[in-house]
């Protein structure tokens, strides 16, 4: 069954043809699947129906530089990475890896990025995907009220099994869950603690209240919660 993302039309059928994506796009796929330029059409056409910043003809759709434009377009651009998930979701195999993805993929994400026509995530940002600045997107800086609205600090983790998605799925009970920070060790494994917000700040004193309960439980331990702005939740809380 196919799905369609509106407005910029791009959109996904069965047997991976891409049903009302731009022209560069559809003819990227062609080419891709053909190993060889459309009858009739010179490479210097074709070329200029991809990406702009690309001059050979077979450059342009060799996942390598397709891959380097994407990581580009995704770099410190919390609110692209939020569409290139959405789209993941709605055309991808599964997953959120750029390299994971083949080039007619990349090549149609790429056309479709600056427009309307993808619709929301409204997921969390995979981990693979984060990058410090990410925090300061959801949010105004240093002497900003605003910041820490709806910020939990979230202790007493298992080093070795906590995962963003279980973490969210505990949350969510008390509210959406808008990003999550799990800090890691060196080695990969949990510090223990979590920061995570929530789009309602009233969620906060819910899931306080079910923690001091005792019934905020993840992987069969139970977790603290603390408001961000409550300096009685810091490192020191195990």
């Amino acid at each position: 069954m196919a799905q369609q993302c509106g407005g910029n039309g791009c959109g996904a059928a069965a047997n991976g043809a891409w049903q009302g994506a731009p022209a560069g796009a559809a003819q990227s796929q062609a080419i891709v699947a053909q190993g060889v330029l459309p009858q009739g059409v010179p490479a210097a056409d074709a070329a200029a129906q991809g990406p702009k910043d690309f001059i050979l003809g077979v450059d342009m759709f060799e996942k390598g530089p397709l891959l380097k434009r994407v990581w580009e377009t995704l770099s410190g651009n919390y609110n692209m990475k939020l569409k290139w998930c959405a789209f993941c979701d709605v055309h991808g195999p599964g997953g959120y890896t750029p390299a994971s993805m083949d080039e007619a993929f990349l090549m149609t994400f790429l056309d479709c990025a600056f427009g309307e026509g993808i619709p929301p995530f409204a997921g969390n940002l995979p981990r693979e995907l984060q990058e410090p600045s990410d925090l300061m997107s959801k949010g105004g800086g240093k002497g900003d009220p605003s910041k820490d609205a709806g910020r939990i600090f979230v202790g007493a983790l298992k080093k070795d099994a906590v995962s963003q998605e279980g973490l969210a799925a505990m949350l969510s009970i008390y509210g959406t869950v808008t990003s999550i920070q799990i800090k890691y060790a060196d080695d990969g494994t949990c510090r223990g603690f979590a920061f995570a917000t929530f789009e309602d700040p009233a969620s906060v004193q819910l899931a306080v209240a079910a923690a001091e309960a005792g019934t905020a439980i993840l992987d069969g331990k139970r977790v603290n919660i603390k408001p961000i702005e409550d300096k009685g939740g810091g490192k020191g809380d195990k």
